[in-house]
C-alpha cells in the first residue's frame, strides 16, 4: 500500500534534466582536479568537501534523485559511466561519488513524506550502512534504535543516513528494515575506518547510544521494497513505462543497483591511482 504525505510538498522547482552526456562531459573535465588530490584523500580517509562540491555543482549527484525533487531520474548504466570516470581520477572519488547518487535513488522507496524530509535541500547527500542493529523497540509512531554500524562510506559529507535494523516480530522472525535518520542523530567514529586501501572512503563506524525516535515513514522493510510494494514515487513518469525505481528494484538482486563494482576498473585505466599503484608494490 503506498503512504501518501501529511504535510505539503516541499517547494522544490524540478531541474531542467541536461543530455547524460553533458553531465558525463562534466566529470571527465573533473578528472585532474580530483586526481590531484588523490593522495591527499587517501590520507585524509575521506573524500574533500571541495571534490564533492565540485561533483555536486556538476550535477552528478542528481543523476538518479526523484525528479519531483530536483533530479534526473537517470538509471544504472548512467551510473556505470560516472563510476569507471570518477574512478579513474581517485578510486575512493569513484566508491563514495557512486554510492552518493545510488543513495539518492534509494529514497524513492520510502514514503513520500520520508522523502520531503531528505530532500528539503535538494543538495543533500546520504549514506549506508547495511549491518542491521537488533537494537529496534516497537513504540508509538515509530521505533527507538540504537547501536553502531560499520561501513558508512561517505558519512563525512552526508546529511542523513540509511541504517539498517532487526525488527522483532510478534511471535515471528525478525523484519529486516531501513530507517532514515539525520547524521546529527549518531555519533562518527573517525578512528574505525583503518586499511590498506580505498582509505578516503571513509567507511567509518556510526553509532548511536542513548536511543533515538524514527518515525514509521522513516522506516522501510527491505521486503517491500523486492516485493513492488513500496512506494514508487519517481514520477510523474517520463514515459508510459514503469518509474526507474520500480525497474531497478525488480532486476537487481541486491539492496541497490551495481553501484559498487562501477568505480572498481577505472584505478587500473590510469597509472597515476593510488589504489593501482598499492596493488602493483
Amino acid at each position: 500500500m503506498q503512504i501518501e504525505a501529511t504535510r505539503p510538498a516541499a517547494n522544490i522547482k524540478e531541474a531542467t534534466r541536461p543530455e547524460f552526456a553533458t553531465i558525463l562531459g562534466r566529470v571527465r573535465e573533473l578528472r585532474s582536479e580530483i586526481t590531484s588530490r588523490a593522495l591527499a584523500t587517501e590520507k585524509a580517509k575521506r573524500v574533500p568537501a571541495e571534490t564533492m562540491e565540485a561533483l555536486r555543482d556538476a550535477g552528478v549527484f542528481r543523476t538518479m534523485q526523484p525528479k519531483r525533487f530536483g533530479g534526473y531520474e537517470y538509471g544504472p548504466a548512467e551510473l556505470a559511466q560516472i563510476g569507471f570516470e570518477l574512478g579513474r581520477a581517485c578510486g575512493s572519488t569513484g566508491w563514495c561519488g557512486t554510492l552518493a547518487v545510488c543513495f539518492g535513488w534509494k529514497t524513492a522507496f520510502f514514503p513520500l513524506e520520508a522523502q520531503q524530509e531528505v530532500w528539503d535541500d535538494p543538495d543533500n547527500l546520504l549514506a549506508v550502512s547495511y549491518t542491521p542493529s537488533p537494537k529496534a523497540e516497537e513504540v508509538d509512531g515509530g521505533y527507538k534504535i540504537s547501536g553502531s554500524w560499520p561501513y558508512a562510506s561517505g558519512v563525512d559529507s552526508a546529511a542523513w543516513l540509511i541504517l539498517a535494523v532487526l525488527i522483532p516480530g510478534k511471535g515471528t522472525p525478525p523484519t529486516l528494515a531501513w530507517c532514515l535518520v539525520p547524521v546529527s542523530d549518531v555519533v562518527v567514529d573517525h578512528d574505525s575506518w583503518n586499511v590498506s586501501g580505498l582509505e578516503g572512503t571513509g567507511s567509518k563506524t556510526v553509532a548511536i547510544f542513548d536511543p533515538v525516535f524514527v518515525p514509521k515513514h522513516r522506516v522501510l522493510p527491505v521486503g517491500a521494497v523486492f516485493s513492488g510494494s513500496a512506494f514508487q514515487p519517481l514520477g510523474p513518469p517520463r514515459s508510459s513505462r514503469r518509474s526507474s525505481g520500480w525497474r531497478m528494484a525488480r532486476s537487481t538482486p541486491s539492496p541497490r543497483p551495481p553501484a559498487m563494482p562501477n568505480a572498481w576498473p577505472g584505478p587500473a585505466f590510469s597509472r597515476r591511482s593510488p589504489s593501482r599503484r598499492l596493488s602493483r608494490a
